[in-house]
Order: C-alpha cells, then structure tokens, then sequence
C-alpha cells in the first residue's frame, strides 16, 4: 500500500479527517489546528489535545508578540510561514 504526504496551511486544508496507518482512530483526539488557528486572534492560546499531563496548544503567530520568553517546558512547531 502507498501512503501519500499531504501538506496544509492556514488558506488550504482538509476538514475532519484522519488517516491511520496501522493503529485504532479512536486511540487519537484530534482538532484541526488549522482551521483553530485560522479562526483565533493572533498570539491567542487554544487548547486542542491533552497528551498524558500535556496540554498541546495552537497558537496563531502573526505579527510582533508581546512575550519575550516561552515558558520552561514550552515548545513550537511551526506549521505554515517561516519563523524569523
């Protein structure tokens, strides 16, 4: 079986779907972070999963924000743009 990479972005993505390789869907909880992130305020925390103790967070970085730092245990994947 092929298996085919597909890449989103704030202005295309596909809605309310998952694709499992080799596991059960309802092992996952999932929210689309883009069309979170679309819909948020720049710099503006949303919570979209609980993994074990973690919170994972979508965050629309547009813009110059305010914070300085990131907390200790806060980490960013960046997900459409580029990061200066």
């Amino acid at each position: 079986m092929a298996y085919k990479t597909v890449f989103g972005s704030l202005d295309n993505f596909s809605k309310g779907r998952i694709d499992i390789i080799n596991d059960d869907p309802k092992h996952y909880v999932f929210s689309n972070l883009f069309e979170v992130a679309k819909k948020s305020k720049p710099w503006e925390k949303v919570a979209v999963g609980i993994n074990q103790e973690y919170v994972l967070e979508a965050i629309r970085a547009e813009g110059q924000s305010g914070w300085y730092s990131c907390d200790h245990d806060e980490t960013v994947i960046c997900m459409d743009g580029n990061v200066e």
